[in-house]
């Protein structure tokens, strides 16, 4: 019985005590030497954390050494990271270096060391939080501007050889056709009349073309030759008018009329009266 009521003694007296040896929160903490990291680029810095973990006794800062801290990334959206952990140095101080890769979006991030505290020596788990600015790389200006300028440069020579380039071949298109006024294309119509060659009908576009820029009349590129005769009717005698309606029936049936039709057409024309019309 005497030994049941020490050991009864025994273990009242542990739980009395065993509070009593533990540290509350507020002997506990971190030392830090600050709490604003700066400012980050993404791909190409680093973040170093620094602090001592420290317990209060007897009024005295006592280092916590041998125990290991852990390091977590809390993010703006929400999300969180765990980036490690370090055990302290005889002194209590951790050092954490951690770079800054795509894991970190950009924005503001909170860095929480954690301890998560020791139950049989009464060490109670600790916080310490640090703050970052993580930001996105940005291009370098004086390559970006460089680049610029290189493309114009290299923009305007190709636009400088391409003007050159067409400024020859316009003067050899004009070389090669001079312009034709409807005076000679009409004169060219009377001469092919002249040797009987029934394809003169075929030259009846490029004189209503002809005709229209001369009147300063602009037709459109869908417009048919009859259209185009409209177009210049008002400047037109009556006799001139309907030459012309003739010739584009002429070129109508020597288009469209079927071979037929064409074979007829090229037997009965009479290149005298056509002549004289001309």
């Amino acid at each position: 019985m005497a030994t049941k009521i020490r050991w009864g003694l025994i273990i009242l007296w542990t739980i009395i005590m065993l509070p009593l040896q533990c540290y509350c929160a507020e002997n506990f903490f971190v030392l830090q030497s600050e709490t604003y990291l700066g400012e980050f680029v993404k791909g190409r810095d680093k973040i170093r954390i620094q602090g001592q973990l420290l317990v209060m006794e007897n009024n005295e800062r006592v280092p916590i050494a041998g125990v290991f801290v852990e390091l977590y990334a809390n993010f703006s959206d929400g999300t969180w990271l765990f980036l490690g952990e370090n055990k302290t140095d005889e002194n209590g101080i951790f050092v954490f270096v951690v770079s800054v890769d795509n894991r970190f979006p950009a924005g503001e991030v909170i860095l929480t060391v954690y301890y998560p505290g020791d139950i049989l020596k009464g060490y109670e788990p600790v916080r310490a939080y640090y703050r970052a600015i993580i930001k996105e790389p940005q291009q370098n200006n004086t390559n970006s501007l460089l680049g610029m300028s290189v493309a114009i440069i290299l923009l305007i020579m190709m636009f400088s050889g391409a003007t050159m380039t067409l400024m020859k071949l316009s003067k050899h298109a004009h070389r090669a056709r001079p312009v034709t006024t409807w005076l000679e294309i009409l004169d060219e119509i009377i001469t092919k009349v002249s040797r009987r060659e029934f394809n003169f009908i075929m030259l009846t576009g490029s004189l209503l073309d002809a005709l229209c820029k001369y009147f300063g009349r602009i037709p459109r590129a869908s417009m048919t030759l009859q259209e185009k005769l409209l177009m210049i009717k008002e400047y037109l005698s009556e006799e001139a008018y309907n030459i012309l309606k003739n010739m584009i029936s002429l070129y109508e049936i020597q288009l469209f009329g079927g071979p037929y039709a064409r074979s007829i057409l090229m037997n009965t024309l009479d290149y005298d009266v056509w002549k004289h019309l001309l």
